[in-house]
């Protein structure tokens, strides 16, 4: 449901419009602009953060941390491939519906098979985070305004 919900850019700057709100009635940082206010309070936009979230649920299940009842949730796609990175690669299934397209499932696997193998290959969820931490997502977000 949520992948719905966010789907658009409409929905998405609508969302991050009460971060904005919150954070520009702070005292001292009215005159500030979006991007500053959030580095000023260590905080990332909530399309980041959502995005995070995803990736971090996505370690879950391939590294068997949560069970999923259905077995094709996330089909790996074929490891021996020369397109390089990671053996955790996923199959991104073609989608003519939007419902589908921004499911959870296809709208993570371009971002996930992007990621370094030692980031997705990390010993534990912990070490997960931390290296995640470290990648630029920024090109996977929409631009707010």
């Amino acid at each position: 449901m949520s992948g719905q919900f966010w789907s658009t850019v409409s929905n998405i700057n609508k969302i991050e419009s009460c971060q904005r709100w919150f954070t520009k009635r702070i005292k001292g940082l009215s005159d500030m602009r979006y991007p500053e206010r959030l580095a000023f309070l260590g905080l990332e936009t909530l399309q980041a953060r959502r995005l995070k979230y995803d990736l971090q649920m996505c370690y879950k299940v391939i590294h068997n941390q949560i069970c999923v009842l259905n077995d094709d949730f996330l089909v790996f796609a074929d490891c021996t491939s020369t397109t390089g990175g990671h053996c955790y690669k996923l199959y991104k299934g073609y989608s003519q519906v939007n419902t589908h397209k921004y499911f959870f499932t296809n709208r993570i696997c371009d971002i996930w098979n992007a990621l370094p193998s030692s980031v997705v290959e990390a010993s534990s969820l912990t070490v997960f985070k931390r290296l995640l931490d470290h990648v630029d997502l920024t090109r996977y977000c929409i631009d707010i305004r």
